[in-house]
C-alpha cells in the first residue's frame, strides 16, 4: 500500500502542467539537489521494505489437496517447492539483514547468534514442524500473535500477546538475552544524558568566554569545574553506551562522535590545568559541545546502536585501531581549534600578546606530537586488520588514504616547526589545514560512493564537510594577512622584522 501511494504521488508530479520542465532543463544544483533526495528516498524505501519482509509470513506453496487416495508425486512436488521456499527465504532475510526477534532452540554446535532468528524463517520452519507432524515453537506463535493483533488494530490482544511473549523470553532465558540492558538502554535514551551534556557545554563556554576576556580568575574556576562535571556525565554516559552495546565505544558514526568529543575535552581539561590561561576552557566547551552536535546530526538515521557491518563485528580490532585513530581525529582536531583561537583572537582582538602567542604555539605543537602518534599507529593498526580481513596491508581505498593524510600532514606541521620554516602563526596556520584533512577522512570519504569502508552517501554529512572546509579556508586566509593588518600585533605595536616575522 505504502508503494501504490508513493509512486502514484510520483506519477501525479511528473504529469503536473505546472512542472513541466524536465530534469535536464533544470539548473545543475537542482539537478543534484533531486538526485540526492531520490538517493535517500530510495535508502528509506529500502528500509521500509525491510521490516515489512521482516515481519510477514513468508510465500509458501500451497498443500496438495487431499481426495482420499495419497498422492506420491503432488507430496514430492510440494516437499521440493517448499525447500526451495525455505532457502529463497533464509537468503533474501541475510540479504536484507533482517532483524532476528524470535529465539529458537539451538542444537549442540549452534553458535549463539543462532538462538536467534527473523520471523518469517521461523515461520517456516514452524509450518514444517506441523506438517511432519511436531509442534511449533512458542516463539513463533507468540510472535505471530502479537503480528495478528497489531493488524487486527486490538490494543488490548495486542498487551496480551507481549506480555505473553515477553514471559515466554524470560523463561527460556536464550543466548544474548539481557533484559537488563534492554531496561537500561530504555531509561538511557529517556534521559538522554548527550543532550543534558550538550546544554551545559555551552553555559560552560559563556563562563569560560567572559572568565578569559576580563581576566576573571574566579569564572575560570567556575567554568573549569563546570566542564569537569559535565565530562564526567560525558564519561557516564559514555560508558552505558559500551555497557549497553557490549562494544568498544567506537562502531559507528555517531559513536565516533561522541568519543571524539570526549577525548577532546579530555586533552583540553589536561591543557587548562598544565597552562592556567582560561583556554583549555574555551576549547573543551567548544569541543564537547560541537562533536554532540556532530553526532546529533548522524542520530537523523534512526537508531544509534546498529547492527554492525559484517567486516567491523570484531572486538580486537574496533578496541585498538578503531579507537586509537578516532583519538587521532580528536587531538588534531584540538590542535586546530588552539589555532582557530590564536588566529580569531589575534586578528580581531588585542588580547594576543607575544606571551600569549608563545603559549599557544607550545599547546599547538604538543597536541599536534600527540596526534601524529596516535595517528600512525591508528593507521597501522588498520593495515593489520586490512591483511587479517582482506589479505592485503594496504589498498590505497579513500578511507586508507585519508588516514595516511592525516599522519603526513601532522608530520608536515612538525617538520616546518623543526626546521624553523614557520613560527607561532604559520604553525597555527597549518594545524587549521589539519581540521580539513581530517574532517575528509572522518567523513569525507563516505561521500565518494567507492573503497571498502564507504557506506552510503548523505546529504547532511557532506553538507557538514563542505562548511568545515570553507570555514577553515577562510580562517588559513586571515591567517596569512600580514600582520600589519593584525589588531594584536597592532595593539603590542610590533615594527621589528624579528616581531613580525613572529
Amino acid at each position: 500500500e505504502f508503494r501504490r501511494v508513493l509512486f502514484r504521488s510520483d506519477a501525479r508530479r511528473d504529469h503536473d502542467p505546472h512542472r513541466a520542465r524536465s530534469r535536464a532543463a533544470l539548473p545543475l544544483e537542482e539537478q543534484e539537489e533531486q538526485g540526492t533526495q531520490g538517493e535517500e528516498l530510495d535508502e528509506r524505501l529500502r528500509h521500509y521494505m525491510t521490516l515489512v519482509r521482516s515481519l510477514s509470513a513468508p510465500d509458501l506453496p500451497e498443500l496438495p489437496r487431499n481426495d482420499g487416495q495419497p498422492n506420491v508425486e503432488a507430496i514430492q512436488q510440494f516437499a521440493i517447492e517448499f525447500n526451495e521456499a525455505l532457502e529463497r527465504t533464509s537468503a533474501a532475510m541475510t540479504a536484507v539483514k533482517a532483524p532476528r526477534v524470535v529465539p529458537v532452540p539451538l542444537g549442540e554446535n549452534a553458535k549463539a547468534e543462532e538462538a536467534w532468528q527473523p520471523y518469517p524463517l521461523t515461520y517456516a520452519n514452524a509450518v514444517r514442524n506441523r506438517m511432519i507432524g511436531r509442534k511449533a515453537d512458542e516463539g513463533t506463535l507468540g510472535f505471530t500473535a502479537i503480528l495478528a493483533a497489531f493488524r487486527a488494530n486490538s490494543a488490548t490482544e495486542f498487551n496480551e500477546a507481549v506480555a505473553k511473549y515477553t514471559t515466554y523470553v524470560q523463561g527460556e532465558k536464550p543466548p544474548l538475552w539481557n533484559e537488563r540492558r534492554v531496561h537500561s538502554e530504555a531509561e538511557f535514551n529517556a534521559i538522554s544524558p548527550f543532550y543534558v551534556a550538550m546544554q551545559l557545554y555551552v553555559i560552560a563556554f559563556l563562563l569560560a568566554i567572559f572568565g578569559w576576556l576580563f581576566r576573571y580568575r574566579p569564572l575560570n574556576w567556575t567554568a573549569f569545574t563546570l566542564i569537569l562535571l559535565t565530562f564526567a556525565l560525558h564519561t557516564i554516559a559514555l560508558g552505558a553506551r559500551i555497557y549497553i552495546s557490549g562494544r568498544p565505544p567506537v562502531t559507528n558514526l555517531y559513536s565516533s562522535a561522541i568519543f571524539v568529543g570526549w577525548v577532546a575535552v579530555l586533552f583540553g581539561l589536561a591543557i587548562e590545568a598544565i597552562y592556567r590561561l582560561g583556554l583549555g576552557n574555551i576549547v573543551s566547551a567548544v569541543s564537547g559541545f560541537l562533536t554532540l552536535v556532530v553526532a546529533y546530526l548522524f542520530f537523523s538515521g534512526g537508531d544509534t546502536i546498529t547492527v554492525l557491518e559484517a567486516v567491523l563485528d570484531t572486538q580486537f580490532w574496533l578496541a585498538t585501531h578503531v579507537v586509537c585513530i578516532t583519538m587521532g581525529y580528536a587531538a588534531t582536531y584540538l590542535a586546530g581549534l588552539f589555532a582557530m583561537l590564536f588566529v580569531i583572537a589575534g586578528y580581531f582582538t588585542p588580547l594576543l600578546d607575544r606571551d600569549l602567542r608563545k603559549e599557544l604555539g607550545r599547546i599547538i605543537y604538543s597536541v599536534t606530537c600527540f596526534a601524529i602518534l596516535f595517528s600512525f599507529f591508528g593507521t597501522v593498526l588498520g593495515g593489520l586488520w586490512a591483511d587479517d580481513s582482506w589479505g592485503r596491508f594496504w589498498g590505497w581505498d579513500p578511507k586508507e588514504n585519508g588516514a595516511l593524510i592525516i599522519v603526513l600532514w601532522n608530520a608536515l606541521i612538525l617538520h616546518a616547526r623543526w626546521d624553523k620554516l614557520v613560527g607561532d602563526r604559520g604553525l597555527a596556520v597549518l594545524a587549521l589545514g589539519g581540521n580539513i584533512v581530517t574532517t575528509w577522512s572522518w567523513m569525507g570519504v563516505n561521500q565518494l560512493g567507492i573503497g571498502l569502508h564507504s557506506y552510503g552517501f548523505d546529504n547532511t554529512l557532506a553538507t557538514l564537510v563542505n562548511v568545515v572546509a570553507g570555514s577553515q579556508f577562510t580562517l588559513i586566509g586571515i591567517g596569512c594577512r600580514p600582520t600589519r593588518r593584525w589588531w594584536s600585533y597592532k595593539a603590542e605595536g610590533a615594527a621589528s622584522p624579528k616581531d613580525v616575522a613572529a
